[in-house]
């Protein structure tokens, strides 16, 4: 078999299209028409393809041509990868479409801006619904189950209805007041301190967690936005338990430790099958994947 040159894939491929043109079209004068050519064109493409496969494709007669013996499974292959060499070579910013995406606040500050623009340079012609303005479970999975996000980072969801798959973790941090000095090994070590909850369902369950390690939740102030809990703790007003995620943005002078002991929230990457047939999807999917967060 001799060697196909496919850097030249302008010129070098375009024989594979030339066998089966010849065949459904019945003769190679008709297959010269319809691609635009002489029938001296498609003769000599025929017979390129054919050195190359170091066989007989076509036979010609007064009536026609058809497939050589044992030749018909190389035409329908050779067609094939021309399908493929056409694919490979699409631009990447043909890919459009609108898509939904859903996800925890916290997740958004760190996650959205890093990959919208990402997604942005390679395939421009993208456009976003965002939903991030929440912090609860429940607003992310309601949106899931009316149709209303095409992709979700939240809590696992146990319905049959989704293609869920792992994505990430992202640990809970102490965070302490700048004057806060040592490690912390045990929940004893905070007692004096004001704790600040973040009004959160998930920051609820976590607390409940941590008593039966001799946490004890004696709550000076309850506020739904991290951003505020992260500024009173900065100006010194107490400590609190947040997501990593969730101080990232925020975190100025606050110290920031590891809990004695670890808990952590485990985020999926969550779809509709429907909305994994769009190349859009998959293309966001691809740069979500990609993306690494400050607390992993």
């Amino acid at each position: 078999m001799s060697e196909l040159n496919l850097s030249n894939y302008a010129y070098e491929t375009q024989p594979l299209s030339d066998p089966q043109s010849s065949l459904r079209h019945g003769s190679f004068s008709a297959a010269a028409a319809i691609l635009g050519c002489t029938q001296s064109n498609v003769s000599h493409a025929i017979a390129t393809i054919e050195k190359y496969v170091g066989r007989k494709l076509l036979v010609r007669s007064r009536s026609g041509c058809q497939p050589a013996d044992g030749s018909i499974e190389i035409i329908l292959k050779g067609h094939q990868l021309l399908e493929i060499l056409d694919g490979m070579r699409q631009p990447s910013d043909d890919v459009s479409g609108l898509v939904r995406l859903g996800c925890f606040r916290s997740v958004g500050a760190n996650l959205l801006t890093q990959v919208l623009s990402a997604v942005f340079l390679e395939h421009p012609n993208i456009q976003f619904d965002v939903f991030d303005d929440t912090e609860e479970e429940d607003g992310i999975r309601e949106r899931l189950l009316h149709n209303l996000l095409d992709i979700a980072i939240s809590c696992d969801i146990d319905d049959k209805r989704f293609v869920s798959k792992p994505f990430m973790v992202d640990p809970y941090m102490l965070l302490l007041p700048p004057s806060f000095e040592g490690d912390v090994d045990c929940y004893s070590q905070l007692r004096g301190l004001h704790y600040i909850q973040h009004a959160s369902t998930c920051s609820r369950s976590v607390m409940q967690q941590l008593k039966s390690h001799g946490f004890e939740n004696n709550t000076f102030r309850s506020m739904a936005n991290a951003h505020n809990v992260a500024a009173l703790v900065d100006a010194g007003a107490g400590f609190s338990i947040l997501p990593r995620l969730a101080i990232a943005p925020f975190q100025q002078r606050c110290r920031l430790l590891k809990l004695p002991t670890p808990v952590e929230r485990h985020f999926y990457l969550i779809s509709r099958p429907a909305s994994l047939r769009s190349g859009a999807v998959n293309a966001v999917l691809k740069h979500v994947q990609n993306w690494r967060g400050d607390g992993n």
